[in-house]
């Protein structure tokens, strides 16, 4: 039976997935509010009593309770709780911070608050520590890279092709005399030169040799996988998000076997996850091999080339 109630929706303004859902959303007359990172909401307002909670905030002169709500998508990003507070001291500086501090239960009151609606994606999904996450991925059967992370290039084995890419989700960009500078976009092969200089702790993995990409979404217990034929061409065989924009790569829809289903649907319900885009390599010994999850990914190079939708199923959802 379909609520009256509106969807809250998390997200960034510059996230064109969140437009595309909405855009459904709107299409099957469904009322949402969407906080953006850049949003302030102000004279929040918490009671608790007789066994009952609510969450009341204001928004646009316009006052809203967590409970109005039918259901909640976290995209991205974060909105922003108004203080008080002028910078003109250091005392009022103290007090900001002190404050800023406050605002975090408040944050975390509201974050678990609203899980108990129906809902797609978790702020705190965010924080999953990638390294751990291939842990589990073995856990529940995957193969997985040799992975090895370290600071030390005699640490490595010479006899075999590793690439490094960022084991945090974190992105380094640095701009200075028209030089830019960036570290953990992308994946990169190894090479003799970039050992030979000096490096913080840095993710490496076994290169391994690939029929083709999988990457899939995964959607409240529900697989929509797709085969990015990346390995022939010399801009996409390291990473395929470095994009050939004159000669896409083919991606395909495809069915994975049921015992890899079963390992996606094991490590998603570890980590208490419902939604994420997930990246495997089907290599050239017919093996599926895990690489990462990320919970916040893109996922138009899936939904699009597929036919699938996903952004009519997020909507149907939430709705």
């Amino acid at each position: 039976m379909k609520s009256n109630k509106p969807v809250l929706i998390i997200s960034t303004s510059n996230d064109n997935s969140t437009n595309n859902v909405i855009d459904w959303l709107t299409y099957r007359n469904k009322d949402f509010l969407r906080l953006n990172s850049e949003d302030i909401i102000d004279d929040v307002c918490i009671k608790i009593s007789d066994f009952e909670s609510d969450f009341e905030f204001t928004f646009k002169k316009k006052k809203y309770l967590l409970s109005e709500f039918n259901s909640f998508w976290y995209r991205r990003g974060i909105f922003k709780i108004k203080s008080n507070s002028e910078n003109r001291n250091e005392l009022d500086k103290a007090i900001a911070n002190y404050r800023s501090i406050q605002n975090l239960s408040l944050y975390n009151y509201f974050f678990k608050s609203i899980r108990s609606k129906t809902h797609i994606n978790k702020y705190h999904d965010i924080f999953i520590n990638k390294l751990d996450i291939l842990l589990i991925a073995m856990k529940a059967g995957f193969q997985i890279p040799r992975s090895i992370l370290t600071k030390n290039p005699n640490d490595l084995s010479q006899k075999i092709k590793v690439i490094t890419k960022s084991f945090t989700d974190h992105q380094f960009t640095f701009n200075n005399e028209g030089n830019s500078y960036y570290a953990g976009a992308m994946t990169i092969k190894i090479n003799d030169k970039i050992l030979s200089n000096e490096f913080n702790y840095s993710f490496f993995q076994e290169m391994v040799k690939k029929k083709f990409e999988i990457r899939l979404f995964f959607l409240h217990d529900k697989i929509f996988a797709s085969a990015v034929f990346s390995q022939n061409d010399k801009k996409t065989i390291i990473d395929f998000r470095n994009y050939n924009n004159d000669k896409p790569n083919r991606v395909v829809p495809i069915k994975l076997p049921d015992s890899i289903s079963v390992m996606i649907k094991t490590l998603m319900n570890s980590i208490d996850m419902n939604i994420a885009s997930i990246d495997i390599i089907y290599d050239e010994n017919k093996n599926y091999v895990f690489l990462e999850i990320n919970p916040v990914g893109q996922f138009e190079q899936v939904s699009y080339p597929c036919n699938y939708y996903l952004e009519r199923e997020i909507a149907k959802i939430l709705a």
